[in-house]
């Protein structure tokens, strides 16, 4: 923050505020809004995108943690999508309690 400048949207009074503004024009409703944060920290990620993402099309069977799935979370980011499908992973929890049941089921029969 520059505090030698003059503030970006009344042009009057010194910038003592985020965005290049001045304490009275920061605070008044609807001025701050419109002029972007000028902080170098505050454009993280893809994009500058602050808002509600539409669901993927369709769920990932991609394994946690695999180079598929991160791969298909940051196509997901690319396009502003929600990171993550509620369905995401639930082919691998069926298999996983299909294959316990027949361990269990075998476990009996051999007992």
């Amino acid at each position: 923050m520059n505090f030698g400048t003059i503030c970006r949207h009344c042009g009057k009074a010194k910038v003592n505020r985020p965005r290049g503004l001045c304490w009275s024009c920061f605070y008044r409703p609807g001025v701050r809004d419109a002029y972007p944060s000028t902080s170098k920290f505050a454009r993280r990620g893809v994009g500058n995108f602050c808002g509600a993402a539409p669901l993927p099309a369709s769920p990932t069977t991609a394994a946690p943690g695999s180079a598929e799935k991160i791969a298909i979370l940051a196509e997901r980011a690319r396009l502003k999508q929600t990171l993550w499908h509620p369905e995401d992973g639930i082919g691998q929890i069926t298999r996983h309690l299909e294959h316990e049941e027949v361990q269990e089921t075998e476990h009996a029969l051999a007992s």
